[in-house]
Protein backbone atom coordinates (compact mmCIF):
# COMPACT_ATOMS: atom_id res chain seq x y z
CA UNK A 1 0.00 0.00 0.00
CA UNK A 2 1.24 3.10 -1.35
CA UNK A 3 1.79 5.21 2.31
CA UNK A 4 -1.08 7.88 0.75
CA UNK A 5 -3.53 5.55 0.54
CA UNK A 6 -2.90 3.52 3.29
CA UNK A 7 -6.06 5.23 5.27
CA UNK A 8 -8.10 4.53 2.20
CA UNK A 9 -7.21 0.87 1.69
CA UNK A 10 -8.22 1.25 6.08
CA UNK A 11 -11.46 2.28 5.30
CA UNK A 12 -12.28 -0.24 2.18
CA UNK A 13 -11.38 -2.68 4.82
CA UNK A 14 -13.72 -1.43 7.09
CA UNK A 15 -16.60 -1.26 4.56
CA UNK A 16 -15.96 -4.66 3.27
CA UNK A 17 -16.61 -6.06 7.11
CA UNK A 18 -20.25 -4.16 7.10
CA UNK A 19 -20.91 -6.69 4.42
CA UNK A 20 -20.01 -10.36 5.32
CA UNK A 21 -20.28 -11.28 1.88
CA UNK A 22 -16.80 -9.21 1.20
CA UNK A 23 -14.67 -10.69 4.18
CA UNK A 24 -11.47 -9.52 4.01
CA UNK A 25 -8.33 -11.97 4.42
CA UNK A 26 -5.57 -12.15 6.26
CA UNK A 27 -3.26 -10.93 3.56
CA UNK A 28 -5.94 -7.67 2.76
CA UNK A 29 -4.84 -7.26 6.25
CA UNK A 30 -0.98 -7.52 6.29
CA UNK A 31 -0.59 -4.96 3.31
CA UNK A 32 -3.28 -2.55 4.89
CA UNK A 33 -0.95 -2.97 8.09
CA UNK A 34 2.32 -2.38 6.09
CA UNK A 35 1.20 0.68 5.45
CA UNK A 36 0.83 2.00 8.93
CA UNK A 37 4.25 0.17 9.46
CA UNK A 38 5.96 2.46 6.94
CA UNK A 39 3.66 5.47 8.30
CA UNK A 40 5.08 4.55 12.09
CA UNK A 41 1.11 4.21 13.59
CA UNK A 42 1.33 1.81 16.19
CA UNK A 43 -1.97 3.10 17.79
CA UNK A 44 -3.69 2.00 13.88
CA UNK A 45 -2.03 -0.88 14.32
CA UNK A 46 -3.48 -1.91 17.25
CA UNK A 47 -6.63 -0.81 16.29
CA UNK A 48 -6.50 -3.25 13.68
CA UNK A 49 -5.56 -6.50 15.72
CA UNK A 50 -8.26 -5.35 18.04
CA UNK A 51 -10.52 -5.33 14.92
CA UNK A 52 -9.18 -8.65 13.53
CA UNK A 53 -9.90 -10.16 17.03
CA UNK A 54 -13.16 -9.19 17.41
CA UNK A 55 -14.66 -9.90 13.37
CA UNK A 56 -11.46 -11.96 11.81
CA UNK A 57 -9.69 -13.04 10.41
CA UNK A 58 -7.77 -14.15 13.39
CA UNK A 59 -4.15 -12.15 13.41
CA UNK A 60 -1.11 -14.38 13.11
CA UNK A 61 2.22 -14.18 13.91
CA UNK A 62 2.94 -12.24 10.98
CA UNK A 63 0.18 -9.17 12.00
CA UNK A 64 1.56 -9.41 15.53
CA UNK A 65 5.23 -8.94 14.25
CA UNK A 66 4.05 -5.58 12.30
CA UNK A 67 2.96 -4.65 15.44
CA UNK A 68 5.57 -5.65 17.49
CA UNK A 69 8.00 -3.89 14.58
CA UNK A 70 6.32 -0.44 15.12
CA UNK A 71 6.50 -0.59 19.12
CA UNK A 72 10.45 -1.37 18.58
CA UNK A 73 11.04 1.63 16.47
CA UNK A 74 8.62 4.18 18.51
CA UNK A 75 10.78 5.69 21.46
CA UNK A 76 7.45 6.44 23.52
CA UNK A 77 6.36 2.39 23.98
CA UNK A 78 7.63 0.96 27.42
CA UNK A 79 8.48 -2.59 27.59
CA UNK A 80 4.86 -3.22 29.76
CA UNK A 81 3.45 -2.43 26.10
CA UNK A 82 5.48 -4.98 24.77
CA UNK A 83 4.27 -7.30 27.31
CA UNK A 84 1.31 -6.55 26.94
CA UNK A 85 1.02 -7.66 23.53
CA UNK A 86 2.89 -10.76 23.93
CA UNK A 87 0.73 -11.75 27.05
CA UNK A 88 -1.84 -11.83 24.00
CA UNK A 89 0.28 -13.41 21.56
CA UNK A 90 0.68 -16.46 24.57
CA UNK A 91 -2.98 -16.25 25.13
CA UNK A 92 -3.97 -16.91 21.89
CA UNK A 93 -1.44 -19.45 21.28
CA UNK A 94 0.13 -17.55 18.10
CA UNK A 95 2.86 -19.46 16.77
CA UNK A 96 6.70 -18.97 17.72
CA UNK A 97 7.80 -16.16 14.76
CA UNK A 98 11.83 -15.84 15.09
CA UNK A 99 11.85 -12.04 13.74
CA UNK A 100 9.43 -11.22 17.07
CA UNK A 101 12.23 -12.90 18.92
CA UNK A 102 14.99 -10.99 17.19
CA UNK A 103 12.94 -7.89 18.10
CA UNK A 104 13.70 -8.47 21.53
CA UNK A 105 16.73 -10.02 21.51
CA UNK A 106 18.01 -6.94 19.73
CA UNK A 107 15.90 -4.78 22.57
CA UNK A 108 17.87 -7.20 25.20
CA UNK A 109 21.38 -5.49 24.53
CA UNK A 110 19.43 -2.27 26.21
CA UNK A 111 19.07 -4.13 29.27
CA UNK A 112 18.61 -6.82 31.68
CA UNK A 113 14.85 -6.50 31.84
CA UNK A 114 14.88 -6.99 27.74
CA UNK A 115 16.52 -9.49 27.96
CA UNK A 116 14.50 -11.61 30.37
CA UNK A 117 11.38 -10.60 28.60
CA UNK A 118 13.38 -11.97 25.11
CA UNK A 119 13.91 -15.52 27.38
CA UNK A 120 10.13 -15.52 27.88
CA UNK A 121 8.98 -15.48 24.47
CA UNK A 122 11.33 -18.16 23.97
CA UNK A 123 10.12 -20.29 27.03
CA UNK A 124 6.21 -19.01 26.30
CA UNK A 125 6.38 -20.62 23.02
CA UNK A 126 7.09 -24.32 24.70
CA UNK A 127 3.55 -23.71 25.58
CA UNK A 128 1.97 -27.04 25.51
CA UNK A 129 -0.38 -28.25 23.28
CA UNK A 130 -4.41 -28.47 24.09
CA UNK A 131 -5.72 -31.64 24.76
CA UNK A 132 -6.47 -34.13 21.67
CA UNK A 133 -9.88 -34.48 23.60
CA UNK A 134 -10.41 -30.77 23.90
CA UNK A 135 -9.61 -30.07 20.12
CA UNK A 136 -11.94 -33.65 19.39
CA UNK A 137 -14.77 -31.58 20.94
CA UNK A 138 -13.87 -28.26 19.53
CA UNK A 139 -13.97 -29.71 16.22
CA UNK A 140 -17.20 -31.51 16.78
CA UNK A 141 -18.75 -28.23 17.71
CA UNK A 142 -17.36 -26.25 14.74
CA UNK A 143 -18.66 -29.06 12.12
CA UNK A 144 -22.03 -29.52 13.90
CA UNK A 145 -22.67 -25.56 13.61
CA UNK A 146 -21.34 -25.17 9.98
CA UNK A 147 -24.02 -27.89 9.66
CA UNK A 148 -26.84 -26.61 11.43
CA UNK A 149 -26.43 -22.94 11.03
CA UNK A 150 -24.15 -22.46 8.19
CA UNK A 151 -21.05 -20.59 6.91
CA UNK A 152 -21.28 -17.75 8.96
CA UNK A 153 -22.19 -18.66 11.91
CA UNK A 154 -19.24 -21.41 11.60
CA UNK A 155 -17.22 -18.95 11.44
CA UNK A 156 -18.05 -16.57 14.01
CA UNK A 157 -17.91 -20.00 16.09
CA UNK A 158 -14.48 -20.61 14.89
CA UNK A 159 -13.28 -16.95 16.19
CA UNK A 160 -14.72 -17.77 19.64
CA UNK A 161 -12.85 -20.94 19.65
CA UNK A 162 -9.94 -19.40 18.22
CA UNK A 163 -9.53 -16.67 21.60
CA UNK A 164 -9.98 -19.74 23.31
CA UNK A 165 -6.57 -21.48 22.10
CA UNK A 166 -8.13 -23.49 19.09
CA UNK A 167 -6.01 -22.80 16.05
CA UNK A 168 -6.53 -24.06 12.48
CA UNK A 169 -3.49 -26.68 11.59
CA UNK A 170 -2.74 -29.15 8.61
CA UNK A 171 -5.13 -31.73 10.53
CA UNK A 172 -8.34 -29.73 11.69
CA UNK A 173 -8.26 -27.94 8.16
CA UNK A 174 -7.80 -31.16 6.48
CA UNK A 175 -11.66 -32.61 8.44
CA UNK A 176 -13.15 -28.75 7.69
CA UNK A 177 -12.38 -28.74 4.22
CA UNK A 178 -14.05 -32.62 3.72
CA UNK A 179 -16.89 -31.64 6.32
CA UNK A 180 -17.80 -28.71 4.48
CA UNK A 181 -18.28 -30.28 1.12
CA UNK A 182 -20.70 -32.94 2.16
Amino acid sequence: VNTKQTNKAYRLLQLALKHLELRPCATHWQIVMGGYVALGNTKKLKDMINSMKARGPFPTRKHYHLLLSVMDRDPGVSINEFKTILNEIRQHRVTFYSSTLAILERKGLSGADWQQLAEEYRAWCDVPPLPAEQIRNWMKELMDTLEERGRKAFELHLLRLQHKGFFVNEDTLDIIIERARI
